[in-house]
């Protein structure tokens, strides 16, 4: 079965024209700087394409600052936006490469089943978890149906420099639970 290069550079097989990698800056990895699938990827790892898309996020108000529904659906927004112009990229290149084929050709029908299917698969593994933290109040912004505990990827660190934090326990700061 043939695989889309979803995440790479295209360029049009019969006129040699090239598209630029646009909506790429969400989809490679910060370390590497070099493209990651949405698929499973060759570690099996189904929540590494989320984790980079969620860590090139960079919101103008911090999480601590306001309601947690509220923050999730920004950064559930901003993953969501990426996946369309990376998709919608993608289907242009595909469109443009098989303009010249009969579009009732079985084997053109089942390249863009295979490519419809592919968007769904990661739309879907970008989708926001959204249960309740393990250890604290705020929502889990790990894959939907992910593996093991909720997380909402904090330190669990007071931002908020409160009175109860600041009061010395046995020589460690305290905890108030706010992350």
């Amino acid at each position: 079965m043939a695989r889309f290069a979803i995440f790479g550079h295209e360029q049009n097989s019969s006129s040699d024209v090239d598209f630029p990698p646009a909506a790429l800056r969400g989809f490679r990895s910060p370390s590497t700087k070099r493209p990651f699938e949405c698929e499973q990827n060759s570690s099996g790892d189904l929540d590494l394409p989320l984790a980079i898309l969620r860590e090139s996020w960079n919101p103008s108000t911090k999480r601590q600052f306001m309601p947690d529904p509220d923050w999730t659906a920004n950064l559930a927004s901003y993953i969501n936006g990426l996946v369309d112009l990376r998709v919608n990229h993608v289907q242009l290149w595909l469109n443009s490469n098989l303009e010249r084929f009969q579009p009732s050709h079985a084997t053109i029908e089942g390249l863009r089943r295979q490519f419809d299917n592919t968007a769904i698969e990661i739309r879907e593994n970008v989708q926001l978890c959204r249960a309740i933290c393990k250890s604290c109040r705020l929502l889990c912004v790990l894959r939907r149906l992910h593996e093991g505990d909720h997380s909402c990827q904090t330190t669990h660190d007071c931002v908020h420099r409160c009175g109860f934090c600041d009061e010395p326990d046995d020589g460690e700061r305290k905890s108030c639970g706010t992350p």
